[in-house]
């Protein structure tokens, strides 16, 4: 009978413990219970990932304005024109972009000095189709605005080196 009974036992822990892992297997994500701002870190995390990947080496990104650490994952990048001309810039923050864009608009002396350092505080590129910035550095609440065409972001891998 005890015999009977630790077959018994054991077979319920079998079973118990199959089905935790099985539940463990299959449990994703809810994605439909995440605020906007999980959802965006969640898609700059598999982004990241893919480009860790060597099944994914770029990231093409079109005309518009992205915000690094949301749309585009904060690292280091080569980046390439797709288009035959390129307007790159790259603000350090929302409201420094914001302060160019009045800048723009109001022509106040407070606006102009305010446009100035900001602009001061900004990067710009004008690229021509295929060129290429060896070296650029995105930091988490930067703002990337193409204004024309799109780029092509690889992650920096280093210096290439070649033997003659």
């Amino acid at each position: 009978m005890k015999k009977i009974l630790y077959i018994l036992v054991a077979f319920t822990l079998f079973v118990n413990f199959t089905n935790i892992q099985i539940v463990q297997a299959t449990n994703f994500t809810d994605l439909s219970a995440m605020t906007i701002d999980e959802l965006f870190q969640v898609n700059s995390e598999i982004i990241k990932e893919l480009l860790n990947r060597s099944d994914f080496s770029e990231i093409e990104v079109p005309m518009g304005t992205y915000l690094v650490g949301r749309d585009i994952p904060a690292g280091s990048y080569e980046v390439q024109a797709s288009g035959m001309y390129i307007s790159l810039d790259i603000y350090p923050n929302k409201e420094n972009q914001e302060q160019v864009k009045k800048g723009m608009t109001d022509m106040s002396l407070d606006s102009s000095m305010g446009y100035l350092s900001a602009m001061s505080a900004a990067q710009s590129f004008f690229l021509s189709d295929k060129e290429i910035i060896g070296k650029l550095d995105l930091e988490e609440g930067n703002v990337v605005s193409l204004s024309s065409g799109g780029i092509i972001l690889k992650l920096f891998t280093g210096l290439k080196i070649t033997k003659h």
